[in-house]
């Protein structure tokens, strides 16, 4: 039996063609999914529109290429049994509930992230498997846009500092490595985060999405070309700080790239490029992949019984406003329990520590900062012997960008002060967990802290447990979230100030649990 016999024996089988009622059934459920979810939308059409300095200002490009490929396979997907899928319902609640706790817990990454997933997951409810596995290129380089590569920040930064580091030995340049920074004779440069080349890595794999996509390069080819672009971007911005570094040791920091060094990447950036797409050239082989699209595209050997619309679409759409709804109820009980009239007081002291009226040495120089507090507490305490810091940051109800953990959150001040050692442990008869950091700072003063997060009625030293505190703390309708901290000098060797800090914290930890207990109790 030829080819086209097969065809059209299957074709009084299909149930379902893309045709107008269903693209219709597209278009609602794509309007309500940006509708209810439109506080992500919004941020995504705040971060693509960034002209200047966005990281992810190539996101509208990224949305019309996806659109022009899906177009350009438009033929191919016409002749896809359409299959509406139960098991996709599954997947789009699962990433309505996951958005809920990323948009509760101010976790960019998880709400944008969950926000695509769906779009996937509500294709495949609708369409079947076949059809949203048909997409899959145009789906996954969508994921360009979406503001989730943020992940991988530390490893680039991290890789940026390694390459440049081998690159300066390899050019001869005295240099030496501590952490993310890197030192010539002529002075100190920090490989910052926004130093790690993400800006370069998405414009190539915008670039080279698109390139394969012309090229209808292989899976494999495909793989291998998207790999050495990936890799070219890194190399380029290894070149750029190596460039920017050597130059400013050899001018005693004067050299305008010392200050002024985005073009320059985007030259060494645009060089690299050239030849990497004459290697993607080389790899594409068009004729041979289209003809193989079409062959693919002509025939469905499968045919599975599909879901009824009718049955489907009302347990979508309950499970696509399920985290959304979820969410303002939570928000709508946290916000109720606000007690606007609270104010934060810290202990009185018992035993021989005793507040100070005036700022003093215990206070001086470690600027913790956490933004959007509710109440900030800062008081110093003596002993007669010692002083100490006791520092409070309370929030009542966390929402994005005012939330305990966030990374413009801190207990020092980094530009002014290294942490040398920290080691967590957990104080005499306390069963409370504590983070202990040693710090010092470039006149050679020494100071130790003690710090903590106090979460509805639960202590952790760690962030990500202390998001999922959080979430907790929602469901049981104690919202608020504190950050505490306790310092004193380190004059007399580490295991005094230790003392001191022991003897502090016993004296005072009753009556700061107590006080941050009675905010949830209002």
């Amino acid at each position: 039996m030829d080819l086209d016999k097969t065809q059209a024996i299957l074709d009084n089988s299909y149930e379902t063609r893309m045709n107008i009622p269903v693209i219709g059934l597209f278009m609602i459920v794509s309007t309500l999914l940006l509708f209810v979810y439109s506080d992500t939308l919004i941020y995504l059409i705040n971060d693509w529109t960034q002209w200047q300095n966005g990281e992810y200002a190539h996101g509208f490009v990224v949305i019309v290429v996806a659109i022009v490929m899906v177009w350009g396979r438009r033929e191919s997907l016409q002749q896809i049994n359409i299959r509406p899928n139960f098991l996709g319902i599954f997947f789009v609640l699962s990433f309505s509930l996951s958005w809920m706790i990323g948009i509760l817990l101010g976790i960019r990454v998880v709400e944008s992230l969950s926000f695509f997933l769906m779009i996937p997951s509500i294709i495949f409810a609708l369409s079947g498997w076949q059809f949203v596995t048909r997409l899959w290129f145009p789906l996954a380089f969508l994921l360009v846009a979406f503001p989730v590569w943020e992940l991988f920040l530390p490893h680039l930064q991290s890789l940026a500092a390694s390459i440049s580091h081998l690159f300066l030995k390899i050019s001869g340049t005295t240099v030496l490595r501590e952490d993310a920074y890197l030192i010539v004779p002529a002075g100190k440069f920090l490989v910052a985060e926004g130093c790690s080349g993400l800006r370069y890595l998405l414009a190539a794999m915008t670039f080279g999405g698109f390139f394969i996509y012309l090229e209808h390069l292989t899976k494999w080819r495909a793989a291998a070309f998207f790999g050495i672009v990936v890799f070219a971007a890194i190399l380029a911005n290894a070149l750029r700080i190596t460039a920017v570094i050597i130059a400013g040791n050899m001018t005693e920091m004067q050299h305008p790239w010392v200050h002024d060094h985005l073009m320059l990447g985007w030259y060494i950036f645009a060089g690299m490029l050239l030849p990497v797409f004459w290697i993607g050239n080389r790899l594409g082989d068009a004729e041979e992949k289209v003809k193989k699209e079409v062959i693919a595209g002509k025939v469905d050997f499968i045919n599975k019984k599909s879901a009824s619309y009718s049955a489907l679409i009302p347990v979508l759409l309950i499970a696509l406003i399920a985290g959304p709804s979820l969410k303002n109820i939570l928000l709508s009980r946290a916000k109720a329990s606000v007690n606007t009239d609270l104010q934060l007081s810290t202990p009185t002291g018992q035993g021989n520590w005793k507040p100070l009226l005036e700022s003093n040495s215990a206070r001086r120089n470690i600027e913790p900062k956490y933004e959007g507090a509710d109440h900030i507490a800062d008081q110093v305490y003596s002993d007669r012997n010692s002083q100490a810091r006791l520092f409070i940051a309370l929030y009542q109800q966390q929402k994005q960008d005012k939330e305990l953990i966030n990374v413009h959150n801190y207990f020092f001040n980094e530009e002014q002060w290294q942490a040398i050692s920290s080691v967590i442990f957990t104080p005499d008869n306390s069963g409370h967990q504590l983070l202990e950091v040693q710090l010092i700072n470039n006149y050679g003063e020494e100071k130790v802290i003690w710090y903590w997060y106090r979460i509805a009625g639960k202590t952790t030293t760690k962030p990500i447990v202390t998001k999922l505190f959080d979430l907790y703390g929602m469901i049981i309708d104690k919202n608020s979230s504190s950050a505490i901290m306790m310092s004193v000098d380190q004059t007399e060797g580490i295991e005094q100030a230790r003392s001191h800090l022991a003897s502090f914290y016993s004296s005072i930890i009753k009556q700061v649990n107590e006080n941050l207990d009675t905010v949830n109790q209002n």
